[in-house]
């Protein structure tokens, strides 16, 4: 596994959030939640590691709430996921029905992930490998990233049980050995050369 991610830096609240780049109700539902921790936090900053290239209403709704201070818009790009990988937790507030896989990095790291509901990613366990909120409002949104800067202890446990979960539900070698029982079955004969 992973490196765990370093310890939280009580000063400064750092938050990555992975989205489609598109303005939606529930990207806009985040988008309050951050305005009411940017006025309790003012140091926190938020990285959004975007899928698509249009950002431009995403953006707009950053600048209309007074919170481009505290974004920055980042494009999905390999060498950056590392870096982005140092932040205090990884947010999805959108369900986006398909596997991120910053998502499962991130757990590797036993970085806390507070993320929306959604049904198609089975790997969000609520408090055992992310904080899992059920259609929130911008309070609960708000709530659940203020509570991560002041129990901090809390934060670094459920990012340690994410890391351990990853550990036995999703090591390289177990999704190597689940690709080559498909195809097994689907051939009916091994690969030629050793594994």
């Amino acid at each position: 596994l992973a490196k765990p991610a370093k310890p939280h830096d009580p000063d400064t609240l750092c938050l990555v959030a992975s989205v489609d780049g598109r303005h939606d109700d529930a990207t806009e539902v985040f988008l309050a939640s951050l305005r009411a921790v940017a006025d309790d936090q003012p140091s926190v900053q938020v990285f959004f590691d975007v899928r698509h290239r249009e950002t431009h209403t995403l953006w707009r709704a950053i600048d209309r709430l007074g919170l481009a201070p505290h974004c920055t818009i980042t494009r999905q790009r390999q060498g950056q996921r590392e870096a982005l990988l140092n932040a205090d937790a990884l947010v999805l507030p959108q369900p986006l029905g398909q596997a991120q896989p910053l998502t499962l990095r991130a757990m590797a790291h036993a970085l806390p992930v507070i993320a929306i509901d959604d049904p198609a990613l089975d790997y969000l366990l609520h408090e055992r490998t992310a904080r899992v909120l059920h259609r929130p409002s911008a309070a609960e949104w708000a709530n659940a990233l203020n509570d991560l800067a002041r129990h901090p202890d809390r934060a670094r446990k459920l990012g340690q049980s994410a890391r351990e979960w990853v550990g036995q539900h999703h090591l390289a070698v177990t999704q190597v050995d689940k690709l080559l029982h498909l195809y097994r079955s689907i051939t009916g004969e091994t690969l030629p050369f050793a594994v």
